[in-house]
């Protein structure tokens, strides 16, 4: 571990030192209809593990009593094909039901009166932790592994009680913050895309800006436009004239224009057109 300077009345003790049980691995069950819940790898997540995220096992109750989870429990990812997943854990809040964990988790039960499950909850993702983690874990077919014997070596700075209460009580305020600043972003985004597709729709059905009577809608336009182009032939050009000037224009007979117009390719008007 680091030799960095801990503050005063701090200490630095290895995970094995603060264990109220021994660290015990899951257990693997195939999955079968009706059977009795086991928790998923998926469960942790941050914030804490999510006991929604479960599967029906082979096993009865009694076989899955050694590994049923309870309110306080810090649960590991054993392997990952990531290296910086492996050895992640999640508290376990509150249990509204039986489950057990699986094969793919290492469960953790501290000594509460040495150290808070949700101050290790938080130490357990800072960066002197996770450089121990990195730096022992073990690599098999591509997959990173960490084990029981590591986890115990792993040592972590700790405060008096009163002080983890304290740090754990700013942490969960700052968190809270930052979920709802998350939320307000993720808003804005659905919200800029609402905005656009408005506009385009707008836009495409000439709401945008004033039409011209006698041109129709902007669909009707873009069809007119697209049965020339297909033509063959030269697409007009759209003036902002007035009703009485185009009449006037229309009573004139200029001399035809004996030139020639070469034909206009095809042109795919959806192609052209697309946003």
């Amino acid at each position: 571990m680091s030799t960095t300077e801990i503050p005063p009345g701090w200490v630095r003790v290895r995970l094995a030192d603060v264990l109220s049980e021994p660290l015990i691995n899951g257990r693997s069950v195939r999955s079968m209809d009706g059977g009795f819940p086991v928790l998923r790898l998926t469960a942790l997540k941050r914030g804490g593990v999510d006991l929604s995220e479960h599967k029906s096992g082979a096993w009865s109750e009694e076989e899955a009593a050694p590994f049923l989870v309870s309110e306080g429990d810090f649960l590991l990812s054993r392997g990952n094909g990531s290296l910086n997943l492996v050895g992640r854990g999640a508290r376990v809040k509150h249990v509204p039901f039986p489950v057990a964990f699986p094969d793919t988790m290492i469960r953790v039960r501290v000594r509460h009166s040495m150290v808070l499950a949700e101050y290790l909850e938080f130490i357990w993702d800072s960066a002197i932790v996770r450089r121990q983690i990195e730096d022992s874990v073990r690599t098999t077919a591509g997959i990173y592994k960490i084990n029981q014997k590591i986890l115990e070596g792993v040592e972590i700075p700790v405060p008096p009680l009163d002080e983890q209460k304290r740090i754990v009580g700013a942490l969960d305020a700052y968190i809270s913050r930052l979920d709802m600043a998350e939320r307000g972003i993720e808003l804005a985004q659905l919200r800029a895309v609402s905005l656009r597709r408005s506009l385009l729709y707008r836009a495409f059905t000439g709401a945008l800006v004033p039409q011209d009577p006698d041109e129709g809608t902007a669909s009707l336009m873009f069809d007119r436009l697209r049965d020339e182009l297909q033509a063959g032939g030269t697409p007009p050009k759209r003036t902002r004239r007035s009703r009485k000037k185009r009449d006037e224009a229309g009573s004139a007979t200029p001399a035809a224009s004996s030139a020639s117009v070469s034909p206009t390719p095809r042109v795919d008007i959806q192609q052209e057109f697309e946003l």
